[in-house]
């Protein structure tokens, strides 16, 4: 059984703070094309089960996004909040996943009480 590894892709503070946590595939993005080439390298990398990628530029590149979730299994790729604070696009994206998951959205608020 081969082992699975986290990528992450995003800001200089981000990257460096993965990192220092001992992510080893972080990489450094200052521009929307600079992470999309990233997101591409790492698609085909069997070794990747995970790339979280920074809420900055998850939106802009929600349909290459989209088009790697639906093509294969893995990698997942998760927004990640920055420097800036969460944007709510990450909590969205997991409650995507967990729905495709097991069906039901668990953690919908209820209509009446929140």
């Amino acid at each position: 059984m081969s082992s699975y590894e986290i990528a992450v892709i995003g800001d200089r503070d981000t990257v460096i703070g993965f990192r220092f946590a001992g992510v080893t595939r972080a990489y450094e993005a200052d521009t929307v094309e600079e992470a999309e080439q990233h997101l591409f390298r790492l698609r085909r990398d069997d070794d990747v089960a995970l790339i979280l990628i920074t809420e900055f530029f998850a939106p802009k590149l929600i349909k290459t996004i989209q088009a790697i979730t639906e093509e294969q299994f893995l990698p997942v790729v998760l927004p990640l909040p920055d420097k800036h604070g969460s944007q709510g696009t990450a909590m969205d994206e997991v409650r995507v996943l967990i729905k495709r998951a097991v069906g039901v959205d668990i953690l919908a608020k209820d209509e009446e009480g929140g």
